[in-house]
């Protein structure tokens, strides 16, 4: 079983190119993680606080009558 190997010139292993290419998808694991995870909370979570902003005043004034 042979691997392909990224080499320099003088034949030591390439290791800037492989933490370049971890960096990388690691910086794409992070974005999808904010696109599909994170991004759709943050909307629930302003949803909610409308909703609370909107009922929470119209309960006390009812509340005072």
């Amino acid at each position: 079983m042979t691997t392909d190997v990224r080499r320099h010139s003088d034949g030591s292993i390439d290791f800037d190119f492989y933490r370049k290419r971890a960096a990388m998808l690691r910086n794409q694991a992070m974005r999808e993680v904010a696109t599909q995870w994170i991004a759709p909370v943050a909307v629930r979570v302003m949803a909610g606080a409308l909703g609370f902003a909107i009922v929470i005043p119209s309960a006390i004034g009812t509340a005072r009558d």
